[in-house]
């Protein structure tokens, strides 16, 4: 991570990646890291330099411990059943009961020497494990989404040999007479709050400078930003939240691999992303600065052209298109954000705001 005043972008609260989610992703953001505890999330193994880990606990004693609770949760799933959450269903609702489950207890006295000896918070165990579950769930539904994917390609395929034109599928799909097929995602929205509750606890875990927090859907931030209102309520401070839209761009996950990776080594898309880059950052900075909104405004007008002209560059399938937003609460610093979602306090940050961006 940058230690100057440059922004870093954080994938969030989610730890993997789809292929699909990937694409749009790279067109939009220099370098995304993505949270790992004690299980490295998916990423494509074309994103090795673009998509970065960053291990949030690093002591070998508590990465046991999580493991052996993530395996026990696990076990206890499969013998009781999991219902639609699996494991995470189960280890969601011991943490909502008032009175210890059966599962707590037999995890309490599974866990007591090994907790002993690690030293590690209660709280911020509970919120790893839970993290690792969801990430687990999550994993199923990019395989399912993989499959899909897999699936249309050889149908787009057999269109071919049958001589049916893009024009002609084209014009089909807008009539209703056939549809890409599309899976729906709910796990990656599934105990959505827990999720961010946890990502921000073990976030707290370092100093980092300056961070951006990067969600795979507006869902995500409308959550945030409700907490942070309730949160800025109760202790007296007038909320607000300003949002920009930062540029669109066609959806890739129309492209072969081959293709994608074309367009995005071709000089001409390689220097308008670098410019586009850039000035998002600058952007960025000059949001977390306090200019006013008419000025950022004025800044993003150049951000949407230089995706304009990569949408021309794009000759994709006609399957959409796919936008930026940034979300800024400029008197929430990042201290205080953790602070409302129950993190421990964490010193040095400075007034860095809190900054979302989503993708749309």
């Amino acid at each position: 991570m940058t230690e100057s005043q440059s922004p870093n972008y954080f994938l969030f609260p989610h730890m993997s990646l789809s292929e699909s989610d990937a694409r749009n992703i790279y067109l939009f953001l220099p370098q995304l890291y993505l949270l790992e505890i004690a299980t490295r999330g998916t990423i494509p193994e074309w994103g090795g330099d673009k998509f970065v880990f960053w291990q949030a606990v690093s002591d070998e004693d508590a990465l046991s411990t999580i493991r052996s609770n993530v395996r026990g949760y696990g076990k206890f799933a499969e013998i009781h059943g999991g219902g639609p959450g699996g494991s995470l269903a189960h280890l969601s609702q011991a943490m909502q009961e008032e009175m210890e489950s059966r599962l707590e207890i037999q995890e309490r006295l599974r866990r007591k020497r090994s907790e002993e000896g690690v030293g590690f918070p209660v709280e911020t165990l509970r919120a790893s494990v839970f993290l690792e579950m969801a990430m687990e769930l999550d994993q199923k539904e990019i395989d399912l989404e993989a499959s899909y994917t897999q699936l249309n390609a050889l149908e787009g395929e057999f269109r071919g040999i049958l001589g049916i034109s893009p024009e002609e599928e084209l014009e089909a799909q807008e009539t209703g007479l056939i549809s890409p097929l599309i899976p729906d995602r709910p796990g990656f929205l599934y105990m959505l709050s827990r999720r961010v509750e946890s990502w921000f606890r073990l976030m707290s875990l370092q100093r980092i400078a300056n961070p951006v927090f990067t969600a795979l859907g507006p869902e995500v931030i409308d959550e945030v930003l409700e907490r942070i209102r309730a949160g800025a309520y109760r202790k007296g401070i007038d909320f607000s939240c300003s949002r920009f839209s930062l540029g669109m761009c066609p959806r890739l996950k129309g492209l072969g691999e081959k293709q994608f990776r074309s367009l995005i080594e071709a000089p001409g898309t390689t220097d308008i992303l670098l410019a586009y880059w850039r000035n998002l950052e600058s952007f960025i900075e000059a949001a977390a600065g306090g200019e006013s909104i008419e000025e950022l405004q004025t800044r993003s007008v150049p951000l949407r052209s230089q995706l304009e002209i990569v949408c021309g560059i794009c000759e994709v399938p006609d399957r959409g298109q796919t936008g930026l937003d940034l979300v800024i609460c400029p008197n929430i610093p990042v201290s205080l954000l953790l602070e409302i979602f129950g993190a421990p306090g964490v010193s040095g940050l400075g007034n860095w705001p809190a900054i979302f961006l989503c993708t749309v």
